[in-house]
Protein backbone atom coordinates (compact mmCIF):
# COMPACT_ATOMS: atom_id res chain seq x y z
CA UNK A 1 0.00 0.00 0.00
CA UNK A 2 0.94 3.38 -0.60
CA UNK A 3 3.75 5.16 1.89
CA UNK A 4 5.43 8.23 1.28
CA UNK A 5 8.09 11.10 2.61
CA UNK A 6 6.51 14.39 2.41
CA UNK A 7 8.49 17.45 2.24
CA UNK A 8 8.63 21.04 1.30
CA UNK A 9 10.78 24.48 0.77
CA UNK A 10 13.78 22.92 -0.30
CA UNK A 11 14.80 26.52 -1.80
CA UNK A 12 17.64 24.72 -3.28
CA UNK A 13 19.99 27.00 -4.50
CA UNK A 14 23.96 27.95 -5.08
CA UNK A 15 24.19 31.66 -3.66
CA UNK A 16 25.35 30.73 0.11
CA UNK A 17 22.69 32.83 2.62
CA UNK A 18 24.54 35.63 4.82
CA UNK A 19 26.20 34.02 7.85
CA UNK A 20 26.59 30.43 6.15
CA UNK A 21 30.14 29.41 5.09
CA UNK A 22 29.79 26.24 3.98
CA UNK A 23 29.55 25.20 -0.01
CA UNK A 24 25.70 26.33 0.28
CA UNK A 25 24.89 24.74 -3.10
CA UNK A 26 26.32 20.92 -2.10
CA UNK A 27 24.82 21.09 1.14
CA UNK A 28 21.40 21.49 -0.48
CA UNK A 29 22.21 18.43 -2.78
CA UNK A 30 23.07 16.64 -0.38
CA UNK A 31 19.76 17.00 1.65
CA UNK A 32 17.96 16.05 -1.56
CA UNK A 33 19.83 13.00 -1.78
CA UNK A 34 19.10 11.64 2.02
CA UNK A 35 15.61 12.83 1.14
CA UNK A 36 15.90 10.41 -1.83
CA UNK A 37 17.74 7.42 -0.18
CA UNK A 38 15.44 7.16 2.92
CA UNK A 39 12.26 7.15 0.39
CA UNK A 40 14.41 4.41 -1.44
CA UNK A 41 14.83 2.45 1.64
CA UNK A 42 11.09 2.74 2.89
CA UNK A 43 10.14 1.92 -0.68
CA UNK A 44 7.97 5.52 -0.54
CA UNK A 45 7.30 8.06 -3.02
CA UNK A 46 8.54 11.97 -2.13
CA UNK A 47 5.65 14.87 -1.60
CA UNK A 48 6.93 18.26 -2.59
CA UNK A 49 4.84 20.93 -1.08
CA UNK A 50 6.35 23.70 -3.46
CA UNK A 51 9.54 25.63 -3.58
CA UNK A 52 12.02 23.26 -4.96
CA UNK A 53 14.20 25.89 -6.12
CA UNK A 54 14.76 29.11 -4.27
CA UNK A 55 14.66 31.19 -7.70
CA UNK A 56 14.31 30.87 -11.37
CA UNK A 57 17.89 32.09 -12.60
CA UNK A 58 19.53 28.91 -11.08
CA UNK A 59 22.75 27.74 -13.76
CA UNK A 60 22.27 24.79 -15.76
CA UNK A 61 24.84 22.88 -13.84
CA UNK A 62 23.14 23.05 -10.79
CA UNK A 63 19.86 22.08 -13.13
CA UNK A 64 21.71 19.43 -14.45
CA UNK A 65 22.95 18.17 -10.43
CA UNK A 66 19.39 18.25 -9.18
CA UNK A 67 18.10 16.21 -11.70
CA UNK A 68 20.24 13.76 -11.28
CA UNK A 69 19.43 13.45 -7.93
CA UNK A 70 15.55 13.50 -8.40
CA UNK A 71 16.31 10.43 -10.91
CA UNK A 72 17.71 8.07 -8.46
CA UNK A 73 14.39 8.43 -6.32
CA UNK A 74 12.75 4.58 -7.15
CA UNK A 75 9.23 6.24 -7.74
CA UNK A 76 8.58 9.71 -9.48
CA UNK A 77 7.98 12.40 -6.80
CA UNK A 78 4.30 14.40 -6.99
CA UNK A 79 5.14 18.16 -6.88
CA UNK A 80 3.30 21.19 -6.37
CA UNK A 81 4.65 24.89 -7.59
CA UNK A 82 5.50 27.25 -5.21
CA UNK A 83 5.90 31.08 -5.29
CA UNK A 84 10.05 30.51 -5.29
CA UNK A 85 9.57 28.25 -8.76
CA UNK A 86 8.04 31.03 -10.99
CA UNK A 87 9.51 33.62 -12.61
CA UNK A 88 8.79 36.89 -10.65
CA UNK A 89 5.67 35.03 -8.59
CA UNK A 90 3.90 35.16 -11.74
CA UNK A 91 1.17 32.35 -12.70
CA UNK A 92 2.63 31.02 -15.87
CA UNK A 93 4.90 28.19 -14.83
CA UNK A 94 6.16 27.42 -18.64
CA UNK A 95 9.69 29.61 -17.71
CA UNK A 96 10.38 27.65 -15.24
CA UNK A 97 13.43 25.23 -14.32
CA UNK A 98 10.36 23.21 -12.15
CA UNK A 99 8.37 23.00 -15.37
CA UNK A 100 11.66 21.85 -17.03
CA UNK A 101 12.02 18.61 -14.41
CA UNK A 102 8.29 17.83 -14.66
CA UNK A 103 8.44 17.72 -19.29
CA UNK A 104 11.93 15.75 -18.58
CA UNK A 105 10.09 13.16 -16.48
CA UNK A 106 11.75 13.87 -13.85
CA UNK A 107 8.68 14.86 -11.56
CA UNK A 108 4.90 14.83 -11.77
CA UNK A 109 3.79 18.09 -11.39
CA UNK A 110 0.33 18.45 -10.02
CA UNK A 111 -1.32 21.60 -11.42
CA UNK A 112 -4.90 21.49 -10.31
CA UNK A 113 -5.10 18.05 -11.51
CA UNK A 114 -4.68 14.81 -9.43
CA UNK A 115 -3.45 11.19 -10.26
CA UNK A 116 -4.09 7.91 -8.79
CA UNK A 117 -1.70 6.10 -6.53
CA UNK A 118 -2.48 2.43 -5.56
CA UNK A 119 -6.46 3.44 -4.90
CA UNK A 120 -5.18 7.05 -3.02
CA UNK A 121 -5.75 9.71 -4.75
CA UNK A 122 -3.45 13.00 -4.76
CA UNK A 123 -4.27 16.42 -5.54
CA UNK A 124 -2.41 19.33 -6.33
CA UNK A 125 -2.99 23.16 -5.41
CA UNK A 126 0.42 25.44 -6.15
CA UNK A 127 0.76 28.79 -4.66
CA UNK A 128 -2.24 31.21 -5.83
CA UNK A 129 -4.59 28.10 -7.15
CA UNK A 130 -8.01 27.21 -5.30
CA UNK A 131 -8.30 23.94 -4.07
CA UNK A 132 -9.78 21.08 -6.05
CA UNK A 133 -12.62 19.34 -5.98
CA UNK A 134 -12.59 15.55 -4.91
CA UNK A 135 -13.67 13.40 -7.71
CA UNK A 136 -13.39 9.98 -6.24
CA UNK A 137 -14.34 7.88 -3.17
CA UNK A 138 -11.16 6.48 -2.05
CA UNK A 139 -8.32 7.83 0.22
CA UNK A 140 -8.28 11.73 -1.05
CA UNK A 141 -4.62 13.98 -0.11
CA UNK A 142 -3.95 17.48 -0.96
CA UNK A 143 -0.44 19.19 -1.57
CA UNK A 144 -0.90 22.82 -1.15
CA UNK A 145 1.34 25.26 -1.13
CA UNK A 146 -0.46 27.89 0.99
CA UNK A 147 1.01 29.39 4.42
CA UNK A 148 -0.60 27.80 7.24
CA UNK A 149 0.20 28.34 10.43
CA UNK A 150 -0.71 25.82 13.71
CA UNK A 151 -2.21 27.95 15.44
CA UNK A 152 -3.59 31.84 14.44
CA UNK A 153 -1.39 33.64 12.61
CA UNK A 154 0.43 36.38 13.22
CA UNK A 155 -0.71 39.63 12.26
CA UNK A 156 2.36 40.32 9.51
CA UNK A 157 0.51 37.47 7.88
CA UNK A 158 -2.41 38.48 6.74
CA UNK A 159 -3.19 35.80 4.06
CA UNK A 160 -1.65 32.86 6.12
CA UNK A 161 -4.79 30.83 7.43
CA UNK A 162 -4.67 28.52 10.74
CA UNK A 163 -4.30 24.64 10.30
CA UNK A 164 -7.68 24.36 12.39
CA UNK A 165 -9.16 26.71 9.70
CA UNK A 166 -7.65 24.84 6.79
CA UNK A 167 -8.82 21.45 8.13
CA UNK A 168 -12.28 22.64 8.65
CA UNK A 169 -12.31 24.27 4.66
CA UNK A 170 -11.33 21.13 3.48
CA UNK A 171 -13.31 18.13 4.80
CA UNK A 172 -13.17 16.35 1.30
CA UNK A 173 -9.63 14.97 2.10
CA UNK A 174 -8.36 12.62 4.62
CA UNK A 175 -4.27 13.87 4.32
CA UNK A 176 -3.09 17.60 3.62
CA UNK A 177 0.68 18.12 2.89
CA UNK A 178 1.21 22.10 2.86
CA UNK A 179 4.63 23.97 2.68
CA UNK A 180 5.44 27.51 2.28
CA UNK A 181 5.90 27.74 6.21
CA UNK A 182 9.38 27.76 7.88
CA UNK A 183 8.04 25.89 11.03
CA UNK A 184 6.83 22.11 10.88
CA UNK A 185 4.32 20.99 12.84
CA UNK A 186 0.99 18.70 12.19
CA UNK A 187 -2.65 19.35 13.00
CA UNK A 188 -5.44 16.69 13.34
CA UNK A 189 -9.03 17.01 13.13
CA UNK A 190 -10.99 13.78 14.04
CA UNK A 191 -9.31 11.21 11.27
CA UNK A 192 -8.13 13.89 9.62
CA UNK A 193 -3.99 15.65 9.21
CA UNK A 194 -2.46 17.92 8.55
CA UNK A 195 1.19 18.21 7.92
CA UNK A 196 3.40 20.98 7.51
CA UNK A 197 6.69 20.39 6.07
CA UNK A 198 9.18 23.11 7.50
CA UNK A 199 12.51 23.93 5.12
CA UNK A 200 15.06 21.64 4.30
CA UNK A 201 17.45 24.07 4.82
CA UNK A 202 18.68 26.46 7.93
CA UNK A 203 19.35 29.68 5.50
CA UNK A 204 19.13 32.73 8.62
CA UNK A 205 21.24 33.20 11.77
CA UNK A 206 17.72 32.49 13.46
CA UNK A 207 17.34 28.91 12.55
CA UNK A 208 20.92 28.23 13.62
CA UNK A 209 18.85 25.38 16.49
CA UNK A 210 16.02 24.41 13.73
CA UNK A 211 15.82 20.42 13.27
CA UNK A 212 14.73 20.26 9.35
CA UNK A 213 12.63 17.27 8.83
CA UNK A 214 10.57 15.43 6.73
CA UNK A 215 6.90 13.42 7.19
CA UNK A 216 6.84 9.16 6.76
CA UNK A 217 3.68 8.87 5.46
CA UNK A 218 1.64 5.09 5.67
CA UNK A 219 -1.88 6.02 4.69
CA UNK A 220 -2.99 2.51 5.37
CA UNK A 221 -1.76 2.22 9.06
CA UNK A 222 -2.44 6.06 9.57
CA UNK A 223 1.11 6.77 10.15
CA UNK A 224 2.23 10.04 10.28
CA UNK A 225 6.23 10.15 11.95
CA UNK A 226 8.62 13.25 11.80
CA UNK A 227 12.25 11.85 10.58
CA UNK A 228 14.92 14.92 10.52
CA UNK A 229 17.17 15.53 8.03
CA UNK A 230 20.84 14.89 9.45
CA UNK A 231 22.41 18.48 9.84
CA UNK A 232 26.08 19.96 10.80
CA UNK A 233 26.20 21.00 14.25
CA UNK A 234 26.21 25.48 13.88
CA UNK A 235 29.25 26.33 14.40
CA UNK A 236 30.10 23.77 11.45
CA UNK A 237 27.77 26.05 8.77
CA UNK A 238 27.58 29.39 9.89
CA UNK A 239 29.75 32.24 10.87
CA UNK A 240 29.18 32.59 14.77
CA UNK A 241 31.87 35.22 15.14
CA UNK A 242 30.52 37.39 12.73
CA UNK A 243 26.53 37.28 14.34
CA UNK A 244 28.35 37.76 17.59
CA UNK A 245 30.37 40.71 16.62
CA UNK A 246 26.98 42.12 14.79
CA UNK A 247 25.11 41.46 18.08
CA UNK A 248 27.73 43.44 19.93
CA UNK A 249 27.66 46.28 17.28
CA UNK A 250 23.36 46.34 17.77
CA UNK A 251 22.80 45.64 14.35
CA UNK A 252 20.99 41.87 15.34
CA UNK A 253 17.42 43.45 17.18
CA UNK A 254 15.88 42.47 20.04
CA UNK A 255 12.47 41.08 19.31
CA UNK A 256 10.31 42.07 21.93
CA UNK A 257 11.26 45.64 21.31
CA UNK A 258 11.18 44.85 17.50
CA UNK A 259 7.49 44.00 18.09
CA UNK A 260 6.61 47.30 20.33
CA UNK A 261 8.67 49.16 17.44
CA UNK A 262 5.94 47.48 14.99
CA UNK A 263 2.85 48.44 17.18
CA UNK A 264 3.95 51.96 17.75
CA UNK A 265 5.30 52.86 14.32
CA UNK A 266 2.09 51.97 11.69
CA UNK A 267 -0.86 50.80 11.38
CA UNK A 268 -0.31 49.49 7.83
CA UNK A 269 -0.80 45.62 6.90
CA UNK A 270 1.53 45.34 4.72
CA UNK A 271 4.95 43.52 5.89
CA UNK A 272 7.44 45.45 4.03
CA UNK A 273 6.08 48.48 4.49
CA UNK A 274 6.00 48.17 8.10
CA UNK A 275 9.54 46.73 8.08
CA UNK A 276 10.74 49.62 5.59
CA UNK A 277 9.43 51.91 8.37
CA UNK A 278 10.79 50.51 11.38
CA UNK A 279 14.20 50.60 9.54
CA UNK A 280 14.30 54.20 8.20
CA UNK A 281 13.13 55.30 11.62
CA UNK A 282 15.30 53.63 14.06
CA UNK A 283 18.89 53.84 12.70
CA UNK A 284 19.68 50.12 14.66
CA UNK A 285 17.66 48.43 12.32
CA UNK A 286 18.83 49.59 9.28
CA UNK A 287 20.93 46.98 8.25
CA UNK A 288 18.25 44.04 8.91
CA UNK A 289 16.29 42.38 5.68
CA UNK A 290 12.61 41.71 5.69
CA UNK A 291 13.89 38.32 5.77
CA UNK A 292 15.91 38.20 9.24
CA UNK A 293 12.20 40.64 10.72
CA UNK A 294 10.41 37.73 9.26
CA UNK A 295 12.53 34.51 10.65
CA UNK A 296 12.27 36.90 13.87
CA UNK A 297 8.81 36.81 14.44
CA UNK A 298 8.33 33.25 13.01
CA UNK A 299 10.55 31.79 15.91
CA UNK A 300 9.59 33.74 18.70
CA UNK A 301 6.16 35.13 18.42
CA UNK A 302 3.75 32.73 16.03
CA UNK A 303 2.16 29.81 18.14
CA UNK A 304 4.08 26.32 17.87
Amino acid sequence: MPKYIACADLHISSSRPRYRIDNYENTCCEKLKWIVNIANLEFARILIAGDIFDHTRISWELFNKVTDIIQLADQKPYVVHGQHDILNHAENLDCSPLMALHKAGCIHLLDGDYICNQGTYIYGAGFERDIPQVKHKGTNIVLMHKCITEGVPPFYLPDALSSKEVLRRCTQFDLIVSGDFHQAFQATMGERKLLNCGPMMRKSKDQQELKPQVFFIDTTKRIYNPIQIPVQPPEKVFDLDRIEREIENGVTVDTTALQKLFKESTEALDFKVVVEKVRTETEKFQYITYEEVQNLFEENECPS
